[in-house]
């Protein structure tokens, strides 16, 4: 692997990383055979609430994009205000009548698409074409996750009718807003009417009706809150779904309401009362962070080390604290001493702890792999991390069968 593909962690400074070597998009687009052969997704670890996948061959600069979704929209390869006329057609015609029912096909789809991109960058206009391509694929995984183009449903217009605790209205509405809702928002519309009250197929509608009392039977020893009131907590499981039309026959009660019933909303004392209606709609989080389906979603590139000179004893149980748990291990040589070795460097910290020491300083190399980006992002429970997955190719679909409608 050459220089360019390492970035190397010293004592005091980072050396070998992007902004240490000319344009790399020129490289590229030399290489363009080298890329396409090069690049890969690997599918590490999936389940209902987690998706951690690898990105293989690609620029840091591609990865960082995927978080600036801000600047890394699909509409950015419109440069000076003319589309790549090259481009877009391949977008809508790579995607068009692809129907996705598993991770592994998104997986194959997104090379597809790759690649395909590739073929036809040395007949686009523009010298800038590699890296806006990569960006646009980078807007396939990035944008509807972390600028959130995939819907999901929130409470987005609460009713109060009654609140005697201590919080205010506005307060205890923004965080109903925050709640995760148990809601499938592809079996539902868009709102048309921003004054109307909403509809079973645009509207999900909820009810809170609790109110705080002292226990009687508590006895004179108890000084808890538990032992003292009755619902003094006010929990996401308290929001009740009332069907509205006939979504009682399309739905099962199970199928609606809060992801997770213990989610903690405000406390409350005797006396304290809150009766409200809270209405979900169907929005994206480009419109409010609310309506994102995800959690968190953060990428970093591969760490790789290595052990230089043999570190034995109580030298290699220290170098082993340097590193994050399960990094370095110790085990016997052939002569029978304790001897440290790299068990799996990839969910080390890098926090470079071992140039606090000047006998271990010397006894490794840390790097990391350029090109080889760790990306995981974590579910809200809204919807499943391959959910996401397809609808977001689903969504970069549509914008490029918008774009390219409108190109002469």
């Amino acid at each position: 692997m050459g220089k360019k593909n390492k970035v190397t962690l010293n004592e005091h400074n980072v050396t070998n990383t992007a902004d240490d070597f000319e344009d790399l998009s020129s490289d590229m687009k030399e290489n363009l055979k080298d890329f396409r052969d090069k690049f890969r997704i690997d599918i590490v670890k999936y389940d209902h609430e987690k998706f951690e996948f690898d990105m293989i061959g690609i620029p840091p600069a591609i990865a960082n994009a995927v978080r600036r979704v801000l600047i890394s929209d699909i509409s950015d390869t419109i440069i000076n205000g003319k589309p790549d006329h090259h481009l877009f057609p391949f977008l809508k015609s790579e995607l068009e009548g692809v129907n996705f029912e598993s991770v592994e096909e998104v997986k194959q789809a997104v090379h597809s698409f790759i690649r395909g991109h590739a073929e036809r960058l040395p007949r686009t206009r523009h010298p800038k074409a590699v890296l806006l391509v990569l960006v646009s694929v980078s807007d396939l995984l990035g944008s509807s996750w972390l600028c959130g183009e995939v819907p999901t449903m929130a409470i987005d217009r609460v009713h109060m009718l009654n609140n005697t605790s201590l919080m205010q209205d506005e307060v205890l509405a923004h965080r109903l807003g925050l709640i995760p809702l148990k809601a499938d928002p592809r079996l539902f519309e868009y709102r048309t009417e921003e004054e109307s009250e909403g509809t079973d197929q645009d509207s999900l509608q909820f009810e809170l009706k609790i109110k705080c009392s002292r226990n009687v039977a508590a006895g004179n020893d108890k000084t808890l809150p538990d032992d003292l009131y009755i619902d003094h907590k006010v929990y996401s499981k308290h929001l009740k779904w009332i069907p509205i039309g006939g979504q009682e026959d399309l739905y099962k009660e199970e199928e609606i309401g809060p992801i997770h019933d213990d989610i903690l909303i405000m406390k409350l004392r005797p006396g304290h009362e809150i009766e409200l209606r809270a209405f979900a709609y169907k929005g994206v989080g480009r419109d409010h962070a609310k309506f994102s389906p995800v959690a968190t979603a953060h990428y970093r590139q591969l760490p790789e080390i290595r052990i230089l000179r043999s570190v034995a004893g109580e030298k290699a149980r220290r170098l082993a604290t340097c590193f994050s748990p399960g990094v370095i291990g110790i085990k016997k040589n052939k002569e029978g001493t304790e001897e440290a070795y790299v068990i799996d460097a990839r969910y080390d910290s890098s926090s470079r702890n071992v140039f606090r020491y000047d006998d271990l300083k010397d006894c490794v190399e840390m790097t990391r792999v350029s090109d080889h980006f760790i990306f995981t992002v974590e579910s809200t429970g809204a919807l499943s991390p391959d959910i996401l997955f397809i609808e977001a190719l689903k969504t970069l679909k549509k914008k490029c069968k918008e774009l390219s409608d409108q190109i002469p």
